[in-house]
């Protein structure tokens, strides 16, 4: 029987882009506070690099054996390999520790991120908020999400429409969205955001690797619209707001609801390798069709599980 003793901790990773970052929280009664945090920028490497992260903030937070409570992990969408990494991660983890798990989505992620420094920047606080992500192949996942009074949300075509929305004190933690995920090219979501910011109250709030990446054509693009629609505004964030907080990191994963099953990756598109697959057999003198098979099988298949590799 684990103890609910004020020893209790909680870690939260996050790899789904180049940064890796590690969060470590004590329970204090009903709370957890942050006591240790680590970060370190892989674009390669991450499976060598992470593990000595998370071994110094738990020296750094004093974190004793058997008394990691909880595992939360990034799961998507974002890098292929990075989403691989924090779950299985946190499963090795949870197999020698008892904790639980539980994935944390990345994009409301960095919208709760910019949300925690509104108040660092008066003219801003209004605005709702879309979270941009690179997906390579020329396109962006892309989610929005309410500020602290929303009046714009997306109908089930993709289109701009008014709604009043209050956010309210029974909601729960985390930012509300305004839209489903969507996965587009960046002059399509630009597109997009112009008609949002057309009929929002306020200027929305763009950030995220997929705006830095593309920050002229998502610039020259909404300032064309403005010249059509004079209230098509949006304020493109600085590189800076692509790094979730850690303190928004430690809240995030406060707020979700963990079990004993392990992390499923969010990839929210097939790998470019996995579309390739058939190719990439032929070109190794394998049958296309008993690699798809075996793909297909290894895919359905959970680590510990019968069967498992």
């Amino acid at each position: 029987m684990r103890s609910e003793s004020a020893g209790d901790f909680l870690l939260a990773l996050n790899s789904a882009e180049g940064l890796l970052q590690a969060v470590l929280g004590r329970r204090e009664k009903e709370a957890y506070i942050l006591v240790a945090y680590g970060e370190i920028q892989a674009p390669a490497q991450g499976a060598e690099k992470l593990t000595p992260l998370i071994r110094q903030i738990f020296v750094e937070g004093g974190l004793e054996a058997g008394h990691l409570e909880r595992i939360a992990a990034v799961r998507g969408p974002g890098g292929f390999t990075g989403l691989r990494l924090g779950p299985v991660t946190a499963a090795g983890l949870a197999r020698a520790t008892g904790a639980v798990q539980a994935g944390i989505d990345y994009l409301p992620l960095l919208a709760q991120s910019a949300r925690q420094v509104y108040g660092k920047h008066p003219a801003c606080e209004r605005g709702d908020l879309w979270a941009i992500v690179h997906a390579r192949r020329n396109l962006v996942y892309a989610q929005a999400f309410a500020g602290p009074e929303s009046t714009v949300v997306l109908n089930a075509a993709g289109s701009a429409t008014q709604l009043r929305a209050k956010a309210s004190a029974s909601q729960s933690p985390g930012p509300r969205a305004l839209s489903e995920l969507l996965i587009l090219p960046p002059s399509e979501l630009a597109l997009l955001v112009a008609a949002y910011a057309a009929k929002s109250a306020a200027p929305p709030l763009l950030l995220g690797s997929g705006l830095d990446k593309n920050r002229e054509e998502f610039a020259r693009i909404l300032c064309a619209q403005a010249g059509k629609f004079p209230r098509a505004q949006a304020r493109l964030l600085p590189p800076e707001y692509s790094r979730p907080l850690p303190e928004a990191l430690l809240d995030m994963a406060v707020s979700l609801e963990y079990g004993t099953a392990d992390i499923d990756p969010f990839y929210a598109r097939p790998a470019d390798a996995e579309e390739k697959l058939e190719d990439i057999a032929l070109s190794l003198g394998l049958d296309p069709v008993a690699a798809r098979a075996r793909y297909q099988s290894l895919s359905k298949q959970r680590p510990g599980g019968s069967g498992s590799f």
